[in-house]
Formats: C-alpha cells, structure tokens, sequence
C-alpha cells in the first residue's frame, strides 16, 4: 500500500498534467499575443508533473528522515499547482475580446514605458477593482474597464507591484532601509520627548506596517507616477472617492489614502509636474474637507516628509536603472497612451458635462470598445 506522500505526489502530478493540457488546448484558440503567456503557463504545469514524478522515484521518499522536507517542496509545488488552475487556466478558457482589447492596452503601455519583461495579460473578471497576481503576471480589471478610461492610470501601478516584485532585491532592500532608518530617528526623538510606552507601541506598530507591506503599496503608486505623471494623481482621487474608505486610516495592506496622496504628489514634484501637482493637491484638500475627516494624533510623525522624500528619490533612481522610462511634459503628445490619459483627464476636468462623447472617440482611437 502506497504511503500517505506517495498519494499526494501521484495525485499532484495528475493534476499538472491535466492542467497542462487544458492550457496547451488553450494555446491553440487564443490570440496571437496570448500565445506566449500561455505557453508559459504551460511550462510550468508541465514542470510541476515532471518533478512530482522524479521525486516519486527518490529512494529517499520512504525514509522517515527525510519525510518532512519531501512534504514541503509537496506543499510548494502545490501552491503553484492550484495557482495555476484557479488563475491562469481561469482567466485563459474564458478569455473573450474585452479581455484581449484590455491585454493589447496592456502590451502597448509595456512597450512604451520600458517594460523589461514579458508583458502580463489583463483579465476584466475582477470583482475587487483593479489587482494583479505579480507571480503570475496576470491584472485583474472591472468588467467594465474596457469602455472606459478614467481609471486606466491604475494599470501603472498594478505593472508597478509586478516590477517590486521582479525587483524585490533592488528596492526592498532600498525602501524598508529607508523606512528603519527614518523610524529609528523618530523613536529617538520620541523618547527624549518621554513618550508613554504604549505610543512607543504604536510607534513600532505602524513601522512594521512599512516594512512589511506599505512600502509595497506606496512603491507602486510612485512607479505609476514615474511612469505616467499627473494622470495617475487625478486617477487616485478618483479610486479613493470610488472605493469610499476613510482618508487617513489604513489597514495592514494598504497605508492610509491621504498619505499616498502625500506620496504621489512628491513624486510629481520630483519628476517636473509641479503645476499638476499643486493642482491635484488642491482638489485633495477638498476632499478632505468634503468628507469631514481630520488626521488621528502623530499622523505626521508616522508618515514623516523626510521619508517620503527618500522613497521618491530611490523609487526614481531604481526605474532608471531598470530601463524604465521616465514622464515628461512631452510625453503628454502624439499617440502613446500616456498622451491620450493625459487629454482623456484634461477633458474630465473641463467639461466634465459633455465627457461621454470625448470617451467615446478616444476608446475607438486605443482600439477598446465603446457601449
């Protein structure tokens, strides 16, 4: 009789392959540009069952010793089993035409911004508004996203959580540097003002949400910034008002919206859009006063501007040296899709009355449908 982890690798295997060749049936109906996505998908299904069976004929697999490890790479390879059929094989046997319009978008943003790696594709099933699965280079956009364009700026920071993740080396190490370095000087000064222990508390509590999932966040929001300047600004007020939090709180994934509102209009200013970022941070400060909320006591000390400063000039300094390519005031010309989010926000905000009609004819000139 076959022992417990002899079942659960012939069982693992199994399900590769047929994960596998579901994908490789996909392979044939997709779009050209699909193509190879999903044939690396299917490379790695296929991968997945080929090591399941080697490790079937491990001699070792039936030594007690060695047990434990075999069930973890088990529960590895597993993980990236299920991924594979709960995400990608998903995404690939429904993909229709608004996924592939969304996909081409996509591509052409990678194309113009730099991108060094494989494009992800983009499916419109999210029922979460726009995320991505960075492992799996796969974005996730409202059903409707493809008839719209206000909120495409968003597409840069979902690129921007694959590019942290791709890079992870080169800017968490950065970032969460920054991030101890800075706290450690507010603690200083926070204890020579005799703060009491439990604000020192929340003092460590808020620096382990920076490094541990914050400096994320707000590092993908300044690689949108860099990437495609003040419509990103005008898309995150938007999204803020949309997804109805509360301004200045946050939660363990995501820091508050004011302080990534703070974030952004840094980077603005860094890169030459102080105009815009002026702009923007008036109609913030309207918001603010829209919505009733006012800053929780230490707001400031917890996001600190000197930090903020720092992220810009190290997110900044990491997009170049990627290949990233920087905004401009001239990128906001021609027929790139930063020019045409550009115009699509210039005429949101002055003539806000008559904006359907412009929407329509600038989703026909990017190739995306119209309702």
């Amino acid at each position: 009789m076959a022992s417990l982890l002899e079942e659960l690798f012939h069982d693992l295997g199994r399900r590769a392959t047929q994960i596998a060749e579901e994908l490789s049936k996909c392979r044939s109906k997709v779009a050209q540009e699909v193509e190879p996505y999903c044939a690396q998908m299917e490379s790695r299904a296929r991968r997945a069952a080929l090591l399941s069976a080697s490790i079937l004929k491990d001699p070792d697999l039936h030594d007690p010793i060695f047990s434990q490890n075999f069930y973890l790479d088990f529960r590895d390879i597993a993980r990236l089993v299920q991924g594979l059929e709960h995400l990608p094989l998903l995404v690939l046997r429904r993909f229709d035409e608004q996924d592939l319009a969304m996909t081409r978008i996509v591509l052409r943003i990678c194309q113009e911004a730099g991108y060094p790696y494989s494009p992800p594709i983009c499916s419109c099933l999210s029922s979460q508004y726009f995320w991505t699965m960075p492992d799996m280079d796969l974005i996730f956009v409202p059903a409707l996203e493809p008839y719209r364009l206000l909120g495409m700026p968003d597409i840069y920071h979902e690129l921007g959580h694959i590019i942290l993740f791709r890079e992870e080396k080169r800017f968490k190490a950065l970032l969460v540097g920054e991030v101890e370095k800075q706290f450690d000087l507010v603690r200083k000064e926070a204890e020579h003002a005799s703060w009491a222990a439990e604000s020192i508390e929340e003092l460590e509590a808020v620096r382990h949400l920076w490094r541990s999932s914050w400096w994320v966040e707000f590092g993908a929001d300044l690689i949108a910034t860099f990437l495609v300047g003040p419509s990103f600004g005008w898309c995150n007020i938007r999204t803020c008002t949309s997804l109805g939090g509360e301004l200045f709180r946050g939660s363990e994934s995501h820091p508050p919206d004011d302080a990534r509102a703070i974030a952004i209009g840094k980077m603005l200013d860094k890169i030459g859009a102080t105009d815009d970022a002026f702009a923007i941070g008036r109609r913030w400060s309207e918001l603010l006063a829209l919505s009733g909320e006012n800053a929780p006591q230490r707001y400031d000390t917890f996001f600190p501007e000197r930090l903020f400063e720092s992220f810009c000039e190290l997110v900044m300094s990491s997009c170049l040296n990627v290949g990233l390519k920087q905004w401009t005031p001239a990128s906001t010309q021609g027929d790139n899709v930063v020019a045409h989010l550009h115009r699509t926000w210039s005429e949101f905000r002055e003539r806000p009355e008559s904006f359907t009609d412009f929407e329509r004819d600038a989703l026909r000139r990017l190739g995306l449908s119209t309702m």
